[in-house]
């Protein structure tokens, strides 16, 4: 049996699967020190584990902005980076590969109507 592939995440009114091959880990938010002339969804640097880590806003950066702050970090890395993406919640582990849409309905707890969807690679 084959483990989860994907950190299944809300973002805004958004649901996004992050691949575990990606992920670095999951926490509570940290300080941020906002950054002068950084892109709105940008929200500052946390230090995290002893180094300086970009925050960015998940829900901010795909348009679909949160009217509260995110309650999680999501650390994932990009390229030889790390950066810190503030969610609004943390969905579970699965493998996605396999999902229905049927599936994907009930995994998302969401009418299909009014649930979107993104994966971030």
């Amino acid at each position: 049996m084959s483990s989860p592939g994907y950190l299944l995440v809300r973002a805004g009114t958004l649901t996004c699967a992050l691949p575990l091959s990606h992920v670095v880990e999951t926490m509570r938010p940290l300080p941020i020190e906002p950054l002068a002339n950084a892109p709105a969804f940008v929200r500052g640097l946390s230090i995290i584990r002893g180094a300086p880590v970009p925050v960015v806003d998940l829900g901010a950066l795909l348009n679909t902005p949160s009217s509260r702050p995110p309650p999680r970090f999501v650390t994932v890395r990009a390229g030889e980076r790390r950066v810190a993406l503030a969610v609004d919640g943390i969905l579970g582990l699965r493998d996605i590969a396999s999902l229905s849409l049927d599936d994907m309905h009930r995994c998302c707890a969401k009418p299909p109507a009014k649930r979107s969807s993104c994966s971030v690679r």
